[in-house]
């Protein structure tokens, strides 16, 4: 692929397109391989990858010859059972086992609930609704996993991924994939800038947040009704306090009735979001607002984003560790507030208007009050107790780039 990266795959559909990868990713580098009586070796000129016939056996080395990364066939315990099979494959499963050398430290994966170094630890790798911090569950998983060692990992895999990370066994680490193949690349590089600059070359750089972003936030779940989250605000200001950042869970969109994810603004708990929004402002806090890519099957949003085809569909028979796939039909996320559907985000369209805007097409009601950007308004529907929220108000009004699912085009 690189001088510094090389990839590996295990089993069925070897030029399957990868989902993951950018357009301009490196395919193709200068290499030779060398044939030996006990396997193989394929070189660059910054890594050597040796394959051993039997036992099966990878080890990746660097250019003077260190050994950065190997496999781990042999992880048993005195009577002779494994702690961790070879590298392999049975019953719809695939994995990769590495060795792990004494004060070897592991980093990456993610968003996970534990200590930085991953090393000890065990979880599941499937971005589900964590419903907090004291699980396996997490919101954010990324398919990189960084050695002290000088080696990176990264799973160009979509499907549910599984790691033990030396926590059956000191000795070894391991990931499994349930799927009919398992590829990854091995990234060397001395450091982990090096590697995430290789593994920014096969994925893309994310856009550097602003500034504030990295300040302080503070959430708590959650600000029920306005006078909770001023009562805060004021309270961190007056203790002197640095803070940047505000975040409200979903009680601003009526959750106390079961919503969740219609993006209506409960103006009986949060009266005139207009002038909170300001009023937060003048303080020097940004807004966040909670939100999920959940649309509530009773909600006028998932019969419009039904019929544009923005909603996940289910496999006929396909149970998702998230609990959809109920046997066709539409792709149902359970466990908050109410069974919803969920945003399909390959559809380019589906995060541009799902499916009100406060004009155009797709406005829910032409008697609407519009608010523009410029004024930093939120739209209000007279004689009503809950409004529609647009992305271009809150981010006039809170000065965040925050983009919503139903933003004004």
């Amino acid at each position: 692929m690189a001088p510094n990266i090389v990839r590996l795959h295990f089993g069925a559909g070897t030029t399957r397109p990868s989902r993951l990868l950018v357009a301009d990713a490196p395919s193709a580098t200068d290499w030779k391989m060398d044939e030996r009586a006990d396997g193989w070796s394929v070189s660059t000129s910054a890594l050597t990858l040796e394959v051993d016939r039997d036992p099966f056996r990878l080890r990746l080395k660097d250019a003077s010859g260190g050994v950065r990364f190997f496999d781990e066939p042999n992880d048993r315990d005195i009577r002779g059972g494994y702690h961790h099979f070879p590298t392999g494959h049975a019953r719809g499963l695939r994995w990769i086992t590495a060795g792990l050398k004494p004060d070897e430290a592991l980093f990456g994966l993610g968003e996970h609930f534990g200590a930085l170094n991953r090393r000890g630890q065990a979880f599941a790798s499937w971005t589900v609704d964590a419903f907090g911090v004291r699980s396996d569950r997490a919101y954010k998983n990324v398919p990189l996993l960084l050695s002290s060692e000088g080696y990176g990992v990264f799973f160009d895999m979509t499907g549910p991924l599984y790691y033990d990370l030396g926590q059956a066994s000191v000795a070894a680490w391991q990931a499994t994939a349930r799927a009919d193949h398992l590829r990854a690349y091995l990234i060397i590089g001395d450091g982990i800038a090096p590697i995430i600059h290789a593994y920014h070359r096969l994925t893309g750089a994310p856009a550097v947040p602003p500034d504030w972003s990295f300040g302080f936030w503070i959430s708590r779940w959650g600000y029920r009704n306005r006078d909770e989250v001023m009562q805060v605000a004021r309270r961190m200001r007056e203790e002197r306090v640095p803070c940047d950042v505000i975040h409200i869970d979903p009680y601003w969109m009526r959750y106390h009735e079961g919503h969740h994810g219609d993006l209506e603004w409960d103006e009986s708990a949060f009266p005139d979001p207009k002038g909170m929004i300001a009023e937060l402002k003048a303080l020097g806090f940004r807004l966040s607002l909670w939100e999920s890519p959940y649309v509530p099957l009773d909600s006028q949003m998932r019969a419009e984003g039904e019929r544009k085809g923005f909603l996940l569909m289910s496999k006929a028979i396909s149970p998702s560790p998230s609990g959809g796939g109920q046997g066709g039909g539409l792709a149902l996320v359970h466990g908050f507030a109410k069974p919803s559907a969920a945003v399909d985000f390959t559809k380019s369209n589906s995060t541009t208007c799902i499916p009100f805007c406060t004009s155009g097409p797709c406005s829910r009601s032409r008697k609407r009050s519009t608010a523009t950007a410029s004024s930093g308004g939120v739209p209000v529907t007279p004689g009503r107790s809950a409004t529609r929220c647009t992305g271009a108000a809150i981010r006039a009004a809170a000065s965040t780039t925050w983009r919503p699912a139903c933003a004004a085009r």
